[in-house]
């Protein structure tokens, strides 16, 4: 009887070792130590998402006891592709969404996250953190009325931001696209100087 909530383990493996079994087993042949680095690296990053995630509950005195469980159906994709991720600033969206989770003070994060963070490459990561330090500052700094709130609009040149996250003016703009498509950020316009 212990062995029943195994089945289904069991079961999605032998499909999945079915379906790409094959290419994986004849590059392990090949390579054999293909397989053991790939757990090795997955492992790695996993470890490293989760020690944030703790650290981040810790900061925000969550004991151990007074978190909430993670539902399977987060924590399952979640452990998938946080395990795949090797950057920094990626791997700390991870580390978030698994700290709000597990967080009895906030609510339960939704299971859509997980194809937003996973489809954000490091500089969507870096500009989408800039965007919310910069509206932080802006509104820290804004008179504070209750009864006429206005949305924050912020402008960006696109290429000042390219200067300062190490990158090219067009993918700055393509990060932005992105960040608009995964409605991160709304009505964000970007400016670009004109050039006499």
């Amino acid at each position: 009887m212990a062995d029943n909530h195994i089945g289904p383990i069991k079961d999605s493996y032998s499909v999945m070792k079915e379906i790409c079994g094959g290419v994986y087993a004849g590059l392990s042949l090949i390579f054999p130590q293909i397989p053991a680095y790939v757990a090795s690296r997955q492992a790695e990053c996993l470890l490293a998402a989760c020690k944030a995630s703790q650290e981040k509950l810790r900061a925000a005195s969550i004991s151990l006891e007074s978190q909430r469980a993670c539902t399977l159906k987060l924590g399952l994709p979640w452990i998938e592709w946080a395990s795949l991720e090797e950057d920094p600033s990626l791997r700390d969206l991870w580390a978030n969404l698994l700290a709000n989770e597990l967080n009895p003070n906030k609510p339960e994060p939704r299971t859509a996250f997980i194809s937003i963070i996973k489809d954000l490459s490091p500089l969507d990561a870096q500009l989408l953190n800039k965007v919310y330090k910069d509206a932080r500052r802006a509104t820290t700094k804004a008179p504070f009325m209750p009864y006429a709130p206005t949305p924050l609009v912020m402008f960006f040149d696109t290429r000042v931001l390219a200067k300062t996250s190490d990158a090219e003016d067009f993918d700055v703009r393509v990060s932005i696209q992105n960040l608009k498509r995964c409605s991160l950020i709304d009505d964000l316009p970007v400016m670009q100087k004109i050039e006499p």
